[in-house]
């Protein structure tokens, strides 16, 4: 099964509203200079629609940067991954207009990433003895081979998020936990994809 999502439609849109704001900025920023605050203030109006319809592009989860073009040979990609990161890195692949398969014989590449689990060490203690901030960190060695099983990339990715203990609020904590362990593996993802974008260079240019 393939799946492939467009988002030239949302970049384009995207590009468009910075570059107005932009362009809005720098005359603001002008007419400052001129002393003319009732134009400034025009100004700020104008741009505060840019700002918001930016912001509920950016709020659905893309992101401001061009989507990756990956060689149509590499694809579908095929993810060797468990569980929530793979979840996470599926959506970072789709986000960024990849097609990706479930079965292994049908992939134009695989990108293999072996976790550990989370780790957690203290990062400050507080007067009584206590954890008073945890680093929470995630460890994965990334693989991504062709279909003829040649070597597009092979590397380490970790990410990091510190988190303040509250021993008295186990429960919150531990929310904020599972919602720190997300960013984490979602941290993972867009490194993966930042690798994708540049493969090995002996084989970036195989047809």
């Amino acid at each position: 099964m393939l799946i492939k999502e467009e988002n030239s439609t949302v970049y384009i849109l995207k590009y468009l509203i910075t570059a107005a704001l932009q362009s809005l900025a720098c005359i603001a920023i002008a007419q400052v200079r001129q002393a003319q605050p009732a134009i400034v203030c025009s100004l700020l109006r104008a741009m505060a629609m840019p700002v918001l319809l930016l912001g509920l592009v950016s709020g659905c989860g893309f992101q401001l940067q061009k989507p990756l073009v990956l060689n149509e040979s590499w694809q579908p990609i095929f993810i060797d991954a468990s569980g929530e990161l793979r979840r996470a890195l599926q959506r970072e692949l789709l986000e960024n207009n990849l097609s990706i398969t479930r079965n292994r014989k049908n992939a134009g590449s695989t990108l293999a990433l072996s976790a550990k689990p989370i780790e957690t060490r203290s990062l400050s203690i507080s007067f009584d003895g206590r954890d008073a901030e945890i680093l929470r960190s995630l460890d994965t060695e990334m693989e991504w081979r062709d279909a003829n099983g040649r070597l597009l990339a092979n590397t380490g990715l970790s990410a990091e998020q510190s988190q303040l203990a509250s021993p008295a609020q186990r429960a919150a904590q531990q929310r904020e936990a599972d919602a720190l362990d997300q960013l984490l593996r979602a941290d993972i993802a867009k490194q993966a994809l930042a690798i994708l974008r540049h493969p090995v260079i002996e084989h970036a240019s195989l047809p």
